[in-house]
């Protein structure tokens, strides 16, 4: 056989080429698909802008139509378990085929006709993901621009600037409702007792404000998939409750108290209240104003400890006695649900973890309880790590010499772990409630940056952030959960402590 000359082969290549470009043509229905994907994506990119000048039409435009919709596609997605990592793998493995036979059917040996349709066929679906996935993400980038929370509810006070007095104030009212809230339960070894279906109550103690947040209107998920330890060395250990696209997650071992907050938290996520300051807050509102008094308690409870926390950045000593009050009660009243208002990464050990930090609650909570608190932290320690007490290293002996009636101190347990070195001591820490928390760090969570004046943090008004397609500030430390506490001060300022 004769060797082609190079302009033969050139002549060639331009042929292949020719008839590549015949063959990857788009026909006149494939060109009707991808006008009307670029005049959609337009109009949302129009509509983005007229929300970002207008705040009251961007208010207007989710309740009507965003969540309406987005109300849909939660409730019809929540029947497929972890259907939003299912969805994902489906994208990209469809992307995958579609590109394989698309390179295939080109190069085959059939008329270019029939290539060209199958060609276009393929366009079509290329175009219709793509049109899916930018609409996603230009619809989520609406949220950006709804109106402060305090600007829709609290007009008489958004501009006003609280004292820190007044903050003590709030955090001993909400720890006296804690208080009483937690007597009232039923309980049954510990732990609280629900009858009814969470999900639904939940729900329902959304929709009850819903006439004074209109946001929270409409369809929520009908079930939630489980928040494994597989999930958790994904997303972060201490990780309660997940919204990850359209389906939701929450860890179900948790008390019942806990998981109502967690949920709660959560399907408010699922109505476009993304500011994580106004979601504690507006979950918590739903729980307090219920007519379930778990869900009383759920609520106060999640008040208490945003508030409690922000408390702790301006008057440490007055936070820690007030919360001692509280999450003590997991070990000397058998409050279950109090054993889980901290992370308590006791199990298996979770994947990427590199630390562990185990803290104590108030040393004169031990008295009856320190030969078994020996025990366990002369396990802990046994395989080295880190015991202190204001700073100061101490040993297992220390500690346990130290436990009286007056003793307003706690200890706290740094250990570098990997899967080999924890399970080494993981039966010290079998009984959770011996601790205030228990975490093994695989996530690592934002630095508080913010603190020249910590006071005008949390007391003064929210300043009005706004960008007209991205603000990483909407989530970040100028919405942290616990700035809902001045959001809570404006409610009862107006509201008053009843």
């Amino acid at each position: 056989m004769s060797k082609m000359t190079k302009e033969e082969k050139k002549l060639k290549r331009e042929q292949q080429k020719a008839e590549m470009k015949k063959v990857k043509k788009l026909n006149k229905s494939t060109k009707v698909v991808l006008i009307f994907s670029i005049v959609m994506l337009l109009l949302m990119l129009i509509n983005n802008v007229f929300m970002y000048f207008n705040e009251d039409y961007a208010l207007f435009h989710i309740n009507h139509i965003t969540n309406s919709v987005n109300g849909i596609i939660f409730y019809l997605s929540s029947f497929v378990d972890y259907g939003s990592y299912i969805f994902l793998i489906l994208i990209l493995l469809v992307f995958f085929i579609l590109a394989i036979i698309e390179s295939v059917i080109v190069s085959l040996r059939l008329s270019i006709e029939y290539r060209n349709k199958i060609y276009n066929r393929i366009e079509k679906i290329n175009i219709i993901y793509i049109l899916v996935i930018f609409s996603y993400l230009i619809i989520n980038c609406y949220y950006l621009h709804l109106p402060n929370i305090d600007n829709i509810l609290f007009e008489s006070t958004k501009n006003k600037t609280y004292t820190k007095e007044d903050l003590i104030e709030l955090n001993e009212y909400l720890k006296n409702k804690v208080l009483e809230y937690g007597k009232l339960q039923k309980r049954e070894n510990g732990s609280v007792n629900f009858d009814g279906d969470i999900n639904k109550q939940v729900i329902k103690d959304l929709h009850n404000i819903d006439n004074e947040i209109t946001l929270l209107k409409g369809l929520y998920p009908n079930k939630s998939a489980d928040l494994n330890d597989t999930l958790k060395g994904i997303v972060g250990s201490s990780t309660y409750g997940l919204t990850h696209f359209y389906s939701t997650y929450f860890d179900y071992s948790k008390e019942p108290v806990i998981i109502m907050n967690t949920i709660a938290h959560e399907y408010t996520h699922t109505k476009g209240i993304i500011r994580e300051n106004e979601t504690v807050f507006v979950s918590s509102l739903a729980g307090i104003k219920s007519d379930n008094i778990v869900s009383n308690y759920a609520g106060y409870l999640e008040a208490f400890s945003r508030v409690n926390y922000a408390l702790y950045e301006i008057e440490k000593e007055i936070s820690n006695d007030t919360e001692d009050e509280i999450v003590s009660k997991c070990l000397t009243s058998n409050y279950n649900e109090l054993c889980n208002l901290y992370t308590k990464n006791n199990g298996e050990y979770i994947n990427g973890s590199k630390n562990l930090y185990v803290s104590s609650y108030y040393l004169k909570n031990y008295i009856g309880y320190e030969k078994e608190l020996e025990s366990s932290l002369n396990i802990l320690t046994s395989d080295g790590g880190k015991l202190t007490i204001d700073d100061k290293e101490v040993t297992v002996q220390d500690i346990i010499n130290s436990i009286d009636e007056n003793n307003d101190k706690h200890f706290l347990f740094l250990k570098e772990i990997n899967k080999k070195s924890y399970n080494k001591i993981k039966e010290s820490l079998k009984n959770d409630k011996l601790y205030k928390s228990i975490y093994q760090q695989n996530d690592i969570t934002e630095d508080s940056k913010y603190k020249k004046d910590i006071e005008k943090y949390y007391l003064a008004p929210f300043e009005n952030y706004d960008s007209l397609f991205l603000n990483s500030k909407v989530s970040s430390i100028d919405y942290t959960y616990e700035r809902s506490a001045r959001l809570f001060l404006e409610y009862y300022d107006i509201n008053g402590y009843k």
